[in-house]
């Protein structure tokens, strides 16, 4: 009698896992061929931030406006805490290329994880934050920050940045 039950509780399991095998292929296939149906749109746009600078292309990622929203908010409130926070180490001292490697690691780590999260590319995700910059979506001031040796903005998109209070 417990070999007929244990018999039945496998024969089940593997009915169960089967089933959702199937199902996680055929959404995957789904996806897939949504993907192959239309290619995304190309725009090409010029930031409010200054007249002078260069077009900024984008290739808009078929995802509702609110989420690439979402992903471009993220990754700037990622970007003010790693690439632009303004370091106290002089340029060119041991300690200084170690801190940017790291920054720069947790800002990709980052990244990454917005690919994973929307189900998206990482090429996606770097197009959601060019449309994002060509868009003026966040239109506060960038950062001075340097990084090897070089600004990460230009002086025309850093003009009325101001460093946190909290940094000392």
């Amino acid at each position: 009698m417990v070999v007929i039950g244990a018999v039945v509780v496998v024969g089940m399991l593997l009915f169960l896992v089967v089933g959702m095998i199937s199902i996680f292929s055929m959404t995957s296939d789904e996806v897939q061929s949504e993907s192959l149906k239309a290619p995304a749109e190309t725009h090409s746009s010029k930031p409010d931030v200054d007249a002078n600078s260069a077009m900024i292309s984008f290739r808009e990622i078929r995802l509702p406006e609110e989420t690439r929203k979402r992903i471009y908010k993220d990754y700037r409130s990622v970007a003010r805490t790693t690439i632009e926070k303004p370091l106290p180490l002089p340029q060119g001292s041991a300690a200084r290329a170690p801190l940017e490697r790291m920054l720069q690691q947790t800002l990709d780590r980052e990244l990454n994880r917005f690919s994973a999260l929307h189900n998206i590319s990482l090429d996606d995700v770097n197009e959601v934050i060019k449309e994002g910059d060509a868009k003026v979506w966040d239109p506060s001031p960038r950062s001075n920050a340097f990084r090897n040796g070089k600004r990460l903005y230009s002086e025309e998109m850093s003009e009325g940045w101001k460093p946190s209070a909290n940094i000392r």
